[in-house]
């Protein structure tokens, strides 16, 4: 469902899109307005953050779902150091919540069995 919700979202944007991005930076902001569109309190960390560019929560059902994201803009397939960053920020943060990689590109199939095991 969060995927179809961010089809219809991407389609409704007025030209901001990843591609337009000409930073690391630039896909942060982008990451977050596309998490606040989408209901999520996305947070972007400061300074040293540990592998973690955004904190984003989303209520449901008296409860909350967190997540620690990495973003990672970049021109090739993103190997295992944001994963094991990402893995690293969760655990400074407090480990209460999941940890995610978010790319403007692809991750190597090496890469995604890594982050799987």
């Amino acid at each position: 469902m969060l995927f179809k919700e961010i089809e219809l979202m991407l389609d409704k944007t007025d030209g901001f899109m990843p591609k337009n991005c000409m930073s690391g930076y630039d896909f942060e902001l982008w990451v977050q307005g596309i998490l606040t569109a989408l209901k999520f309190d996305a947070k972007r960390t400061k300074g040293n953050d540990n592998g973690v560019d955004i904190i984003a929560t989303l209520g449901e059902r008296g409860s909350h779902l967190k997540y620690y994201i990495q973003c990672k803009f970049h021109n090739r397939p993103v190997g295992k150091t944001p994963v094991q960053e990402v893995y690293t920020g969760c655990n400074y943060f407090g480990n209460d919540g999941y940890p995610v990689v978010i790319t403007n590109n692809r991750m190597s199939s090496e890469t995604r069995a890594y982050a799987m095991s």
